[in-house]
């Protein structure tokens, strides 16, 4: 192979392309007035008055400084100071752990606080409608005493699970299938489940086994509190 060298170093460049001449752009540049640059003129800076050699004919400034000037970026007024807000610390009520208590809340996030905020929550609700509050009672008692469902626990999950294995899961007003993912409730779906006394309480039903069913609960909502042997039909 032909050794070939760099014309401006003399450094070996026989590694390079045949159509190589230098070792780099620092040599290429070397070799080239104003360092390569394209080279158009003189002219005079716009801000100070010197002369200086313009790249392209563009400039108008001799550096950055006096472009910077004539920016106004040195005129500029100095930032405003950061205002840090106050992180809202809080101790929870029921572990009395400390927390950032957003939304005025009194409890942390801790699976323990939140079922712990949950029933304080439930029992509030119930002591202003002692009706319904009576209602739950009665159904937590006859899941607890009637299948060996340990109170204090979910007792309703297990109630409804065992009402879906002795029934099905087919509505008996309007013959759909419940929807079981589905959150019941006013904030709910209507297709949700909900837990229907055949014979209605206001009528003197009994709170037993045999009197509870599943429903979907915009059945249970629009059956009120009429017999347990009509049909809605609420088909569509």
């Amino acid at each position: 192979m032909e050794k070939r060298t760099c014309r401006h170093c003399e450094a070996d460049i026989s590694g390079k392309r045949p159509q190589a001449r230098y070792c780099g752009k620092k040599c290429r540049g070397a070799d080239r007035p104003n360092g390569g640059h394209r080279v158009t003129g003189t002219a005079t800076c716009a801000e100070c008055g010197d002369t200086f050699e313009t790249v392209r004919g563009r400039n108008t400034y001799c550096g950055r400084v006096c472009s910077d000037k004539n920016s106004g970026q040195w005129e500029r007024t100095p930032a405003q100071p950061l205002t840090l807000t106050p992180v809202p610390w809080a101790c929870c009520t029921h572990c009395h752990g400390w927390f950032v208590a957003r939304a005025g809340r009194t409890h942390c996030q801790a699976t323990e606080c939140v079922r712990t905020r949950k029933r304080e929550y439930m029992r509030q609700y119930m002591r202003g409608r002692p009706e319904a509050a009576e209602q739950v009672m009665a159904l937590y008692y006859l899941a607890t005493d009637n299948l060996e469902i340990p109170k204090a626990s979910m007792w309703r999950q297990q109630l409804v699970a065992y009402l879906r294995t002795r029934d099905g899961d087919t509505c008996p007003l309007c013959t759909r299938p419940i929807d079981f993912a589905a959150k019941s409730g006013p904030c709910g779906s209507d297709r949700g489940s909900s837990i229907d006394h055949i014979i209605p309480r206001s009528q003197d039903g009994p709170d037993t086994l045999a009197n509870l069913r599943l429903t979907c609960w915009g059945c249970n909502r629009d059956r009120g509190n009429r017999g347990g042997n009509e049909q809605l039909a609420l088909i569509g």
